[in-house]
C-alpha cells in the first residue's frame, strides 16, 4: 500500500515570475506542482561573520558537519576539518569581519546564503554573504552587492570590501 504525501513547495522554492510555471503530475496525488529547477550547488561556501569567536565557530561546525579537528595556524589563517570538509578561518579578513570558507561542495548548504542563514540561527551574530556564486568576470559594482543577515532580518546591501 502506498502512502499519499502532499508536497507543498515553500515560498523560497517557487519562482517569483508572472508567467505560468510548467507543472508535473505527482503519481501519488491528484495535485500538480510547479517544476522547480534543481538548485545548483556552489563549489565552496564563504561567509563573513562579525563578532564571532573561533571556539563558537568550531562548536557550530562540529554540530553541523561533524567533529572539528584542532585549528592549525598557517600564516594569518586557521585551518581545520569539520567532518570531511576542509575549513579555512581568516580573522578580521575585512575590518571586524571574519571569513569562513568551507572548501567543498559537499556541505548541508547548497550556497552561501543557506549557510549564512544557518550560521546566524546558530551563533546569533551578523553574517554577510554574496547573493550568488562569485564570478571573476562580474563588475566591481556587482561585486559590492551582499546579503546581510542580522537580528533586523535579511537585506540586500552594498558593501565595499576593497
Amino acid at each position: 500500500m502506498h502512502r499519499r504525501v502532499a508536497v507543498t513547495p515553500s515560498p523560497a522554492d517557487v519562482r517569483q515570475e508572472h508567467l505560468p510555471l510548467p507543472t508535473a503530475h505527482c503519481p501519488l496525488s491528484t495535485t500538480h506542482y510547479p517544476l522547480i529547477e534543481p538548485h545548483m550547488r556552489q563549489p565552496d561556501i564563504e561567509i563573513y561573520l562579525k563578532d564571532a569567536e573561533q571556539p563558537a565557530i568550531a562548536a557550530w561546525l562540529s554540530q553541523a558537519l561533524g567533529p572539528c579537528t584542532d585549528w592549525q595556524q598557517k600564516g594569518q589563517t586557521f585551518q581545520c576539518t569539520a567532518g570531511q570538509i576542509p575549513v579555512i578561518w581568516l580573522p578580521k579578513a575585512v575590518g571586524k569581519w571574519h571569513s569562513l570558507l568551507l572548501d567543498s561542495d559537499d556541505t548541508p548548504w547548497a550556497d552561501d546564503l543557506e549557510c549564512a542563514r544557518a550560521a546566524f540561527a546558530a551563533l546569533g551574530v551578523e553574517v554577510r554573504c554574496a547573493p550568488g556564486g562569485w564570478d571573476e568576470e562580474e563588475s566591481e559594482e556587482e561585486a559590492d552587492h551582499w546579503i546581510r543577515i542580522s537580528a533586523d532580518g535579511e537585506e540586500s546591501i552594498v558593501w565595499r570590501t576593497g
